[in-house]
């Protein structure tokens, strides 16, 4: 009879330990939510910006749905990368495409190791703040408070996604160069690093770097493929940061002009889809199909360079 009492005695047991809370099963770190956003926004009024921001993330690991937690832990990351909303906000809408600046956030002013960095920042603070902006949370912020700051997030996070152009979650040496040209003469973007990328070839494969210099050369189908794949990625994503924009901007009186940010955007995939490789389409408009080479050179007369791409580059034109 001993040894059926035991069974049934063990696991009441282990339900009154589990009970108490004293256990190493415990999944919580025993500090309340409150105290844990207390002790980050002591540590941020203290400049503490990264024991903020760990305090904040472990407010969120105790309730995923404290909007007070999401909203300060989005407040310290923007401190610990050195970003701050103002600055980026006039960096995002205060482009003058028409007289030849680039696309935001690039540039000789933005390496790719600064703009990785406002990638990082961004990617965070926007899974930060869009469960607020959808009413998914609880607490003293509501999507009233958070709208602004995240119709920017999503415009720069968006832009962004023109430098991660392998889609890893990072802008390093391996993306393609993009380099994009507003203008009323010329405007459109050119590949700074597509002899890289050229010689690269098929996984694996090795190929001669001193035969790239013979014109005109078949880019390579996986390389095309991955161009062509990149450019419907970014537009699906400017896309539904635009949504996300449009939507916070219609109940609002921004600051910002949300007609500037959206003519930005709009002007970036329409330029964008003229991009694409040798997809038998006439990307831009002008009555041929796939007839520019990659050479650098506004080969049709149209104002647009490498625009249309009939699968071909020409690393060295003339030469």
């Amino acid at each position: 009879m001993r040894p059926k009492l035991v069974l049934q005695v063990v696991p009441l047991l282990l339900v009154a330990v589990l009970i108490a809370g004293c256990n190493i099963f415990s999944w919580t770190s025993g500090e309340s939510t409150e105290s844990l956003i207390d002790a980050g926004r002591s540590h941020m009024h203290d400049a503490e910006y990264e024991l903020a921001q760990q305090k904040f993330a472990e407010a969120m690991e105790e309730d995923p749905t404290n909007s007070d937690a999401r909203y300060y832990h989005a407040k310290a990351t923007m401190r610990v990368y050195g970003f701050d909303a103002l600055t980026l906000g006039l960096d995002l809408s205060e482009g003058d495409f028409a007289d030849g600046d680039g696309l935001p956030f690039s540039g000789d002013n933005w390496s790719k190791e600064k703009a990785n960095r406002l990638f990082q920042a961004m990617k965070i603070v926007y899974d930060d703040l869009r469960p607020i902006y959808f009413r998914q949370t609880n607490g003293g912020y509501d999507s009233s408070d958070i709208d602004l700051d995240l119709g920017l997030v999503a415009a720069i996070k968006g832009i962004l996604f023109f430098r991660d152009t392998n889609f890893d979650g990072l802008i390093t040496d391996l993306d393609f160069d993009l380099i994009f040209e507003f203008g009323e003469s010329q405007s459109g973007f050119s590949i700074m690093n597509m002899m890289d990328y050229a010689a690269q070839g098929p996984p694996g494969a090795a190929r001669d770097r001193t035969q790239l210099a013979a014109a005109p050369q078949p880019v390579d189908p996986d390389l095309a493929v991955a161009f062509n794949t990149m450019i419907d990625n970014i537009e699906d994503i400017i896309q539904e940061s635009m949504d996300i924009i449009l939507a916070i901007f219609a109940e609002n009186d921004p600051a910002l002009d949300p007609d500037e940010i959206e003519d930005v955007l709009d002007e970036i995939i329409e330029i964008v889809r003229m991009y694409k490789i040798d997809d038998g389409g006439d990307n831009d408009g002008d009555g041929y199909i796939d007839e520019e080479i990659i050479d650098g050179l506004d080969n049709d007369g149209d104002g647009w360079i490498d625009e249309d791409s009939n699968g071909y580059y020409d690393l060295n034109p003339g030469g």
